[in-house]
């Protein structure tokens, strides 16, 4: 089974931002196969920045580009309060395997503290795996 690798909302404004290639650093990194995923809960909280911060509609308007190269996994219980939250009960369920690319220092800390694999951004021009 491939592993999953899921997309924080921060992520997408990197990548929006033209700041590295998303594929060519996840083959760098990952040994076998992957697929790369949004949780409709970072939609959500992307497209309510938007509506907020009008600088934030290019970012969405890339998303839109991105979902037809990715999957969007339809997660978004209105039980747990936070999209960090979110992205954390998702990444620690059962199979597949999972690993996270996110630059947000707090849900990267919460994140390694369940034993989830995180990506995040190295020096704005490519991504760094931590197990």
């Amino acid at each position: 089974m491939p592993l999953e690798v899921i997309l924080d909302t921060n992520i997408i404004i990197y990548l929006s931002e033209g700041k590295f290639n998303l594929n060519f650093e996840l083959e760098r990194l990952l040994t076998q196969e992957f697929n790369v995923v949004i949780l409709s809960a970072c939609i959500a909280e992307l497209e309510i920045l938007a509506k907020r911060e009008m600088k934030m509609k290019k970012h969405l308007l890339f998303l839109e580009k991105l979902r037809k190269k990715i999957t969007v996994i339809n997660y978004n219980p209105e039980t747990i309060p936070t999209t960090d939250e979110k992205i954390i009960a998702y990444a620690t369920k059962e199979p597949p395997e999972k690993v996270v690319v996110t630059n947000d220092k707090d849900l990267k800390k919460k994140l390694r503290k369940k034993g989830v694999p995180v990506i995040f951004v190295r020096k704005k021009t490519h991504l760094q795996l931590l197990r």
